[in-house]
Parts: C-alpha cells; sequence; structure tokens
C-alpha cells in the first residue's frame, strides 16, 4: 500500500510514455502562464508567485521560503 498521495503520483508519472509526459508538462506550463495574468486581474499580483522547475510535485524550497518571509514580515535567519 502507498504512504502518501506524492508516492502515487510518482509512480504514475513513472508509468507514463514520453509523449503523454510532454504533454502533461506542456498543459502545467500554459496553466502556469495564467496565473500571473489572473493575480493581476484581481490587483493580487504582490501577494503571488510562482516558481517552476523540472521536477515532481513538490517543494523546491528555493523560492518558497523567500516569499514566506516577505509575506508574513518573517525575519530572515
Amino acid at each position: 500500500m502507498l504512504q502518501t498521495q506524492s508516492e502515487a503520483r510518482q509512480i504514475n508519472s513513472q508509468r507514463m510514455r514520453p509523449l503523454e509526459r510532454l504533454r502533461f508538462r506542456r498543459m502545467v506550463r500554459h496553466e502556469c502562464i495564467k496565473v500571473p495574468h489572473i493575480s493581476d486581474t484581481l490587483n493580487l499580483s504582490n501577494r503571488t508567485d510562482i516558481e517552476s522547475f523540472d521536477g515532481l510535485h513538490e517543494i523546491n524550497g528555493k523560492g518558497t521560503f523567500e516569499f514566506l518571509h516577505k509575506q508574513l514580515n518573517w525575519p530572515k535567519p
């Protein structure tokens, strides 16, 4: 039995054929392009950010913590 949804997605993505994986990445990229436009329309561009990297669904951590420090006024270490 799988421990988490993340493991299930990882196994599922490994089963994807190369063409399916390419289509999935293009779909994700297309959806990510919409985010800045929607944020601007709702006047939320100063409260949103998007970070992309080549990998599975995970928190990369590079821009994540910078964003949290900025939005929550956390002191930087």
